[in-house]
């Protein structure tokens, strides 16, 4: 990712605010009072100047760095054309944490999966943090069952008895969830709110929303950041590896969540690379047989891109 104009276009910006030097000394004609007044007028002028120049430094720095990004995400659709892989199936979110510039291949609701376990969890925390809820150590059990062992009626418990199916569809809103909403258990199960009713649809989401809700987790601004930081661990210990974090080099720290149905795979990880920490969440419905080697391939893609 280096740009070979970047130094050209700073020295440009530079050049187009040249700074005023002060004059060497006033005129013979001018008074001492004139004189005074020339030299504040020509220091304010420095002084704007200068705010000037750092503005447009940091313009050019945003431009340079969208730029790296765009040119990350035709990479992307390039990769999904030659391997014969709808855009309109897959969708790839991939935000650089450093610099805060993101890209999304494609902003469609997927079935959720267990990805919805994700918002299950933010939901319980930020219950608790509103003093609406208190943590025991079944909900404690319970949470650690369903992110790092992905256990069904945990999270159907933790809906059902512990947020609520309402309350939990409300949080998805209060945040800003958009794409993102809750509507049945999930199975094999055998806890009574497998057998909800899915009138009203399929728990669904997107890769944009699960990005939302991993960088908040990563800033610790989730609910509170000593209930971030308890996400953070469950999701770092999330025993199914074998999507994006077969994807990133060995010792790579990655918290992450699946989910799969069907011909749904989808995974969703904040990934701690050597440079640059970035949230990348890949979903797909494709009946294709290789959808899971696909994931592994883009997350390594990205993390070259990124951290190479």
């Amino acid at each position: 990712m280096k740009y070979g104009k970047r130094l050209l276009a700073l020295v440009l910006a530079a050049s187009l605010f040249a700074e005023p030097t002060l004059p060497a000394q006033a005129s013979a004609r001018s008074s001492k009072t004139s004189h005074k007044a020339s030299t504040a007028a020509t220091v304010k002028r420095m002084r704007i100047l200068r705010v000037k120049k750092k503005k447009l430094r940091a313009l050019i720095r945003r431009s340079i760095q969208q730029q790296e990004m765009i040119v990350l995400k035709k990479q992307i659709l390039s990769y999904l054309s030659d391997n014969g892989l709808s855009s309109a199936n897959w969708s790839i979110y991939v935000k650089n944490l450093k610099t805060n510039q993101s890209i999304s291949t494609c902003s469609r609701s997927f079935t959720a999966a267990s990805t919805i376990k994700l918002f299950a969890m933010a939901a319980a925390y930020d219950k608790i943090e509103r003093k609406q809820l208190t943590m025991t150590s079944d909900l404690s059990t319970k949470l650690w069952n369903m992110i790092v062992y992905s256990d069904n009626d945990s999270f159907n418990s933790i809906v059902a008895d512990y947020v609520g199916p309402a309350e939990m569809n409300q949080f998805l809103k209060r945040q800003k969830f958009t794409r993102t909403a809750q509507y049945h258990g999930i199975g094999p199960g055998s806890h009574p709110y497998l057998g909800s009713t899915r009138l009203n649809g399929v728990n669904h989401t997107s890769a944009a929303d699960c990005g939302m809700l991993l960088e908040k987790i990563y800033r610790g601004t989730m609910a509170s950041k000593s209930a971030s930081d308890a996400m953070l661990s469950l999701l770092k210990q999330q025993t199914y590896r074998y999507k994006i974090p077969a994807g990133v080099p060995s010792g790579v720290t990655v918290a992450n969540k699946t989910g799969e149905f069907e011909q749904f795979q989808h995974d969703a990880a904040i990934v701690y690379g050597q440079k640059t920490p970035y949230v990348i969440c890949i979903f797909s419905e494709d009946s294709n047989a290789y959808s899971i080697s696909h994931i592994r391939r883009l997350s390594s893609m990205v993390y070259q891109y990124l951290n190479g």
